[in-house]
């Protein structure tokens, strides 16, 4: 079975090219559209990352992130925003689950992000 990816992000159009992208490199994608239904994934799935937006309806990224390592430990983060001032806060800094590059949108080179996830 391949790995299983849990991309939280409000867009269709982010999330749809970066599920494409990652169904073809032979990725399993869970898609949630709210820090809440990507909490509602975990209850249910076991993905080995989450590629999560930090400007989300409702919950924001990184209170998605806090509530998601309660569920799951283990669970590995990587920070996919639009905004280009966006700086991790303290508690997500030198986390071990949490990757230190931040992808911005658009990301033009997907390959970036699954490079990443293998390292």
């Amino acid at each position: 079975m391949s790995d299983l990816i849990l991309i939280v992000d409000d867009d269709e159009s982010v999330y749809s090219n970066i599920q494409a992208y990652l169904e073809d490199e032979g990725y399993q994608v869970c898609i949630a559209e709210s820090g809440e239904q990507g909490l509602i994934c975990l209850k249910t799935l076991r993905p080995q990352f989450a590629i999560v937006d930090m400007r989300l309806p409702g919950m924001a990224g990184d209170q998605f992130i806090r509530q998601a390592q309660r569920l799951q430990a283990g669970l590995q983060f990587l920070i996919h925003t639009g905004s280009v001032e966006y700086q991790l806060p303290d508690f997500l800094q030198g986390h071990p689950q949490v990757r230190q590059s931040i992808f911005y949108k658009p990301l033009l080179n997907m390959e970036s992000l699954v490079a990443e996830m293998c390292s």
